[in-house]
């Protein structure tokens, strides 16, 4: 996603609710979501290599006497099953192959540094510690607002009576020990391992 990306949806995926005013660049590195992922920086050259390589044999139709299970002679001629519009797209997907791997090859410098700029736009944004940025209840929208105005809206849901009630004990604990008791019922039946029954 490159600055300045315009988006066709009419829903702003970053909702402001600080007082604190975004800049293009921090919405831009703030539009993908929470979980956003930036895209890896090297190009993976063997395995393109073989994929198109793969690709040719398959389409071309190279054939020897020999199984690909068995060893075959350095020697022994491989013959191309070819007519003239195999080897025709052949060449065209070949141009397009070199075509493509070149302009990756430049690529990953432009991921590069919009992924350094993007990283230094959140880490400032990060250091700003009167505001705070979360993920909305439903969807991947990021929301950010005033640290104290979060904190309060925080204890308000958990101070809601018809909400949470306050409870005595831990029912974690109870919940547990009924657990292994199944755990262990199951295993004396014969229905688990002792191994499974040690994994769970």
């Amino acid at each position: 996603m490159t600055v300045g990306t315009k988006l066709s949806s009419t829903i702003d995926p970053v909702m402001n609710l600080s007082q604190r005013g975004l800049s293009m660049e921090e919405k831009d590195a703030l539009i993908g979501g929470l979980s956003y992922v930036f895209p890896t920086d090297r190009f993976d050259e063997e395995t393109f290599i073989a994929n198109v390589e793969t690709l040719f044999v398959s389409l071309v139709g190279y054939c020897t006497e020999s199984h690909d299970s068995k060893e075959k002679e350095t020697d022994e001629e491989i013959m191309c099953n070819r007519t003239p519009q195999q080897l025709t797209y052949a060449t065209k997907l070949r141009s397009m192959s070199d075509s493509f791997w070149r302009r990756s090859k430049r690529e990953p410098l432009v991921i590069d540094k919009q992924s350094l700029m993007m990283n230094r736009v959140l880490r400032e944004l990060g250091k700003d510690k009167t505001i705070c940025v979360t993920h909305s209840d439903k969807g991947k929208g990021v929301i950010i607002m005033n640290r104290c105005d979060y904190g309060k809206k925080m204890n308000d849901i958990l101070n809601a009576t018809s909400t949470f009630r306050p409870i005595d004990g831990d029912p974690t604990l109870i919940k547990e020990d009924n657990l292994i008791r199944s755990l262990l019922r199951m295993e004396k039946r014969g229905f688990i391992s002792p191994d499974e029954h040690m994994r769970m």
